[in-house]
């Protein structure tokens, strides 16, 4: 009954506020409309007497009780992913925002993306795989390190777009109480977000702002995958190489750039294990540089100086 009564009240006000929005919407209208001065007058001051009394989310506050809004906020709790540089630089990995993972095709963007779902498996991560079928990503991981890892994951990828990410979002929150989510990879996003006249840069653009969005509404930490545009192989990676828009960056709290070693044996172009994940564009934690060495199927955090054999990745 109490609850009830919470959603009564919840329901008369959201109401209320967007009964008060509607008769502004309206009232700036007639304004707009009404070529009598002193009605003009007299409407203004309706319109402000009205304002006054608006108690929408989004009304104007003061600093003040922004501040106080803000004490009264529980704090987000911090996972961690066991890296400790990476830990260090992030100060923990919080729900409500979302990271754009990209790098060279073949240096690991996906494989670092299953260590962290490994990593966090306390938080029940959820896997839109679109490049490869879930089962292919978990034979991978198996043949690479002799494990299976936990996550969630649709039986069957329906739709990929936006709508459908969202419906799986929640569906996943509400069976699973997944936390974090890996969506691979935004290329496939925007074929099946393309509209009639726009371009794949405002396409971009908009698929970005949508999911740092949905981060924010479902408190979910989302890593949205993508690819760089053509950059030398041998050529650490930065923001200005990211395909498409740079929108991805600017719409993310944080951009991850992976990148491994590479050198060219005759015709052959042989990716090594040393690896360097940059943190860039980070709205909450550091930025610079953190050196792995991908051995056994795991991204190890160890210097480069450190004996690494070379591995062709597959």
């Amino acid at each position: 009954m109490v609850w009830t009564g919470v959603l009564f009240l919840v329901v008369l006000t959201e109401k209320a506020d967007m009964d008060t929005k509607a008769l502004l919407n309206s009232l700036e209208k007639e304004i707009r409309n009404n070529e009598n001065s002193l009605q003009q007058d007299q409407q203004l001051l309706r319109l402000q007497s009205i304002a006054a009394q608006y108690e929408g989310d989004d009304r104007v506050i003061s600093t003040t009780e922004l501040l106080e809004e803000i004490k009264n906020t529980p704090i987000k709790e911090k996972f961690f992913s066991g890296f400790k540089d990476l830990d260090i630089k992030m100060e923990g990995f919080v729900t409500g925002e979302n990271i754009f993972l990209t790098g060279i095709t073949k240096h690991g963007k996906t494989s670092f993306c299953m260590e962290l779902s490994v990593r966090f498996r306390e938080q029940n991560p959820l896997w839109l795989s679109f490049e490869e079928r879930a089962i292919d990503l978990l034979r991978k991981f198996h043949s690479k390190t002799g494990e299976y890892p936990l996550f969630f994951t649709p039986r069957k990828n329906e739709r990929p777009n936006l709508e459908w990410i969202e419906t799986k979002i929640v569906e996943a929150k509400a069976k699973f109480d997944s936390k974090v989510v890996f969506i691979d990879h935004i290329g496939f996003l925007s074929d099946a977000e393309r509209g009639k006249d726009d371009t794949e840069a405002s396409r971009l653009e908009r698929i970005s702002r949508t999911i740092h969005s949905l981060a924010v509404k479902w408190d979910v930490l989302i890593f949205l995958m993508g690819h760089l545009t053509k950059v030398r192989s041998d050529q650490n990676p930065d923001i200005e190489n990211i395909k498409g828009s740079s929108a991805m960056a600017q719409e993310s709290d944080l951009t991850m750039l992976i990148w491994r070693k590479t050198h060219r044996e005759g015709e052959k172009v042989i990716i090594e294990n040393v690896t360097n994940l940059s943190l860039q564009a980070n709205r909450r934690g550091q930025t610079g540089n953190i050196e792995f060495i991908y051995r056994g199927g795991h991204f190890l955090e160890e210097t480069w100086d450190l004996p690494a054999n070379e591995e062709s990745w597959q």
